[in-house]
């Protein structure tokens, strides 16, 4: 059985549900989550254990790991998985190291990414990739809609810019008689100044479906990446999803204006997104996520 040691980076939560989706569905592969020393980091890791380590987001330190890692053990493959914003700090590295692009290519074997626009923009770099979606652990059913109209937001406190935080607390002051939660992972909270804004942090298990499961839509903004765990969840469940990246089945905002108007249209609907529950159960499974991973661990 080959062994595939996964490290994340920036994405532990997701890397977690990756590696439990993964030993739940492939048979001859063996994966395991590795966790950083408090210490030396990954440095305490030895890749001699390993047949395939697979970096869970990138960033600018995977080129020193793994230039030691294939040291360590000539045979080791990696792959490097693309989630999220992780291009940005790659074209920000490389802006001002450009002679570091050709090492942190040419050191990983496999390039992967978890969004369709992701791929293509790794392929304007000189990155060829392939798809693999993230998805969740386990399927979020398809649920009637909650009787009072509620909005979540995934914010991050401290990334609430990057995730248009002025854009909804502005489309909160709009619609005041909607509650708006926020939610995401990091020790900094976000102070709110309307009665109908909450920040709620971050969530898991039964909690986190209890919140999805009263909320109407879910508002997921970034400036860049890939459609996140937050809104897949949501839109599995059948609710409606707001978002700045172009995806099936989500409503396309990039202004207060469009979002405002938006959710004011669908505080009129009484029946949930149906189609996309249909959509994102089907093809964000984890068994469609083993597939992808399977072809490219075959080939390696």
């Amino acid at each position: 059985m080959l062994r595939v040691g996964v490290i994340s980076l920036g994405a532990p939560y997701h890397g977690n549900i990756f590696v439990n989706n993964m030993n739940a569905t492939l048979k001859h592969y063996s994966f395991e989550f590795i966790m950083p020393s408090k210490e030396y980091g990954w440095q305490h890791v030895d890749p001699r254990n390993f047949d395939i380590l697979w970096f869970y987001g990138f960033h600018a330190l995977p080129d020193l790991l793994i230039s030691k890692f294939k040291a360590k053990n000539p045979t080791l493959k990696v792959v490097v998985d693309w989630v999220g914003s992780d291009i940005l700090e790659f074209v920000a590295f490389i802006r001002v190291r450009p002679q570091c692009k050709d090492c942190i290519i040419n050191n990983v074997d496999v390039h992967v990414a978890d969004g369709l626009n992701l791929v293509k923009e790794l392929d304007s770099l000189g990155i060829k990739a392939s798809y693999v979606p993230s998805v969740p652990e386990k399927g979020f059913e398809l649920k009637p809609l909650p009787e009072k109209f509620a909005v979540a937001a995934y914010v991050p406190g401290f990334r609430a810019d990057f995730f248009n935080f002025p854009m909804i607390n502005e489309a909160a002051w709009f619609l005041n008689d909607v509650e708006f939660n926020l939610f995401g992972g990091g020790d900094v909270a976000i102070a709110t100044e309307y009665a109908n804004v909450h920040y709620r942090g971050w969530v898991e298990a039964d909690e986190r479906r209890k919140w999805w499961e009263a909320s109407s839509v879910a508002l997921y903004l970034p400036q860049h990446g890939s459609l996140g765990l937050i809104a897949i969840e949501f839109l599995q469940m059948g609710r409606w999803v707001i978002s700045t990246l172009e995806y099936a089945h989500v409503f396309k905002c990039s202004t207060v204006d469009e979002l405002v108007w938006t959710l004011e249209s669908l505080k009129e609907r009484k029946e949930g997104n149906i189609e996309g529950s249909k959509y994102y159960l089907e093809q964000y499974s984890a068994e469609k996520q083993a597939e992808k991973v399977k072809e490219v661990l075959d080939k390696l």
